[in-house]
C-alpha cells in the first residue's frame, strides 16, 4: 500500500511538472488556470509535512505586499493586482511543498520537448523562414507563432531555454535538449542566449586542465569572428535587433523615477502603464525592479531572503548544475520579469528547494529512512 501510494506522489508531480510547462492563460493573462490548479494539488501534502521556516518567510513576505498596499499612495491600484502579488510568495513553497521535485522537473522537460517539436513542425509549415534574417528584426515576423503558442515569444522562449538547460546540465539528454534550444532560438528571443552561455560554462568547470586550454582558445577566436561580424554588420537589422537596449532603458528610467517617490514601502502592487506617468512600454521587463517599484527597499530584502538559494548549497559540487538553472531565472529576471509568471515561479521553487538539502531524492527513499 505505501509503494502504490509513492508512485501516485511521483506521478503527481510528473504531471504537475508537465502542466507547468503549459502556460495557458484563460480568458487572457493574469488568469493561469493550469498554475492555479497545480499549486492547489500540491496543498494535500501540507497533511504530511510542513516547513515551518519556509512558510514563515513565506508569511512575513506576504505582510510586506500588504504594508505596501495599505499604506497612502499616489497611484491607483486594482485588486487584482493586489492577490496576484499576494499570491507570488505562496507560489515560492510550491517546491517545499510537492514532495518529490525531481519528477515536477522531468514531467516538465518531456512537455518542453514536445513543444519544440511543435514548434519546428510549425516553422516548417508556416515558413517564417522566408524572410531570412528579418524574422529576427521586423516586430510582424518576430510574432510568426503568436497565434500558435502561448505567451510567445518571450516567456513562451524562457520556457524552451529552460527544457535545454534542464535537459543538458541535469538530465543529461543532450539531442533532446538541443532540439529544445533551437526551437527556442526561433521563438526570435534573446533569453535563450543567457541559457547557451550557462551551458558552456557549466560544460568548461567539467573539463580536464589538459582540455581546457586548447578549447579557451578555440572559443576566444570563435568570439573574435562573431565580434567582427557583429561590427562589420554593424547597421544591419538582425545586429541592431540583437544589441538593442533602448527600449529597456526607457522602461528601466520609468521605474527608478517611480521608486524614489516611494523607496521604502514601495507603491503597491501598481501598474507600469499612463497611470503612474510612464510612457514606454507597459511592463517593468526587470523583476528587482519590479520589487523595488511596489514594494520598496524593504520589499526587495524579504523577497530575496524567500528567492536567494541556499549558501551551503552553492558550495556543494553535486548542485553545480542546479545553481546554473537557478542563474539562469536569476540573470533573466533582469530583463524580463519571468519571477513573476506562476508557471516559471513555481518551477524555480522546485530547483531552489534542492539547494536547501529537500527531497534530492524520490519521496520513497526519503520517507524510508
Amino acid at each position: 500500500m505505501y509503494l502504490k501510494s509513492v508512485g501516485l506522489f511521483r506521478a503527481h508531480c510528473w504531471v504537475a511538472g508537465f502542466c507547468l510547462a503549459i502556460p495557458i492563460s484563460y480568458p487572457s493573462v493574469p488568469f493561469y488556470w493550469l498554475a492555479f490548479a497545480v499549486f492547489l494539488s500540491s496543498l494535500f501534502y501540507l497533511f504530511i509535512e510542513v516547513n515551518i521556516a519556509r512558510l514563515a518567510i513565506v508569511l512575513i513576505t506576504i505582510a510586506v505586499v500588504v504594508v505596501s498596499n495599505i499604506l497612502p499612495g499616489t497611484y491607483p491600484v486594482a485588486v487584482r493586482q493586489i492577490i496576484g502579488t499576494l499570491l507570488f510568495p505562496l507560489f515560492v513553497y510550491f517546491g517545499w511543498a510537492i514532495p518529490a521535485p525531481l519528477y515536477v522537473i522531468r514531467g516538465f522537460f518531456f512537455a518542453c520537448v514536445l513543444w519544440s517539436v511543435l514548434v519546428l513542425i510549425a516553422f516548417l509549415v508556416l515558413a517564417p523562414y522566408d524572410e531570412g534574417l528579418l524574422l529576427f528584426s521586423v516586430p510582424e515576423y518576430r510574432l510568426w507563432g503568436e497565434g500558435y503558442f502561448p505567451d510567445w515569444p518571450n516567456y513562451f522562449s524562457f520556457v524552451l531555454a529552460l527544457g535545454f538547460l534542464v535537459g543538458k546540465v541535469l538530465l543529461n539528454k543532450s539531442a533532446l535538449s538541443l532540439i529544445c534550444l533551437v526551437a527556442a532560438l526561433l521563438t526570435t528571443s534573446r533569453t535563450p542566449l543567457i541559457a547557451l552561455f550557462l551551458a558552456v560554462l557549466y560544460l568548461y568547470s567539467l573539463m580536464p586542465k589538459r582540455v581546457l586550454v586548447p578549447v579557451s582558445l578555440i572559443s576566444v577566436v570563435l568570439v573574435f569572428i562573431f565580434l567582427v561580424f557583429l561590427f562589420s554588420n554593424w547597421h544591419s537589422e538582425f545586429v541592431q535587433r540583437l544589441t538593442l537596449f533602448s527600449d529597456r532603458w526607457a522602461v528601466f528610467s520609468s521605474a527608478i523615477d517611480l521608486f524614489w517617490e516611494s523607496p521604502v514601502f514601495g507603491n503597491g502592487s501598481v501598474l507600469l502603464d499612463e497611470s503612474v506617468g510612464n510612457t514606454a512600454a507597459a511592463s517593468f521587463h526587470n523583476f528587482y525592479l519590479d520589487i523595488l517599484v511596489r514594494h520598496g527597499l524593504v520589499g526587495l530584502v524579504v523577497y530575496m531572503l524567500l528567492l536567494l538559494p541556499n549558501p551551503a548549497g552553492i558550495r556543494d559540487k553535486q548542485l553545480a548544475p542546479i545553481i546554473m538553472i537557478i542563474l539562469f531565472f536569476l540573470v533573466g529576471s533582469l530583463f524580463q520579469n519571468y519571477l513573476r509568471h506562476p508557471h516559471l515561479v513555481m518551477m524555480y521553487s522546485c530547483f531552489l528547494a534542492l539547494t536547501f538539502g529537500l527531497k534530492k531524492k524520490a519521496y520513497g527513499a526519503r520517507r524510508a529512512k
